[in-house]
């Protein structure tokens, strides 16, 4: 993936298969509907979110869900829960989790919010491979021709 300099997604390479590191419970642990309101994600590029969708999204992320498949995923995935994560974290941090697993992703998604004609979906996307390489994402996804696309992003953090 390919950012500019607001972080925002430019160009998307298409990669075969990948072998990542996905938790098995969703997260949106970076929302808080105190703050992060629908007007300043619409002011920080998310003008397509609606009402809706930020709702269902609040509403839907107050209780995680397991994940337990990916549709349509082109590669390799190993799920992990967050008592896994947890415990290889617990032993040595990120240098136990490269023992383990080498510098495979480790990727967390949330529940998602859609809008009313159930065409658009607000997700939070996040993936790390080390305590300074990693970024979370806000997310708007459009259903064109059947498949899921992204149509904007905003950075949530960098590290």
């Amino acid at each position: 993936t390919v950012f500019n300099k607001k972080g925002k997604i430019k160009k998307i390479r298409q990669y075969h298969n990948i072998d990542l590191n996905l938790v098995s419970e969703t997260d949106s642990h970076l929302l808080d509907s105190k703050t992060d309101s629908l007007s300043l994600f619409q002011k920080r590029g998310l003008v397509s979110l609606d009402f809706k969708m930020y709702s269902d999204f609040i509403k839907n992320n107050k209780v995680t869900a397991n994940i337990d498949s990916v549709k349509g995923f082109d590669g390799n995935i190993t799920y992990l829960s967050t008592i896994d994560i947890k415990a290889i974290f617990d032993k040595g941090g990120w240098e136990n989790y490269h023992k383990i697993y080498g510098f495979k992703p480790l990727v967390r998604i949330s529940r998602l919010g859609l809008n009313t004609n159930m065409n658009r979906a607000f997700i939070y996307f996040s993936s790390s491979m080390d305590g300074l390489g990693g970024a979370g994402y806000y997310v708007i996804l459009e259903k064109v021709n059947e498949k899921w696309v992204i149509k904007e992003t905003m950075l949530a953090w960098i590290s």
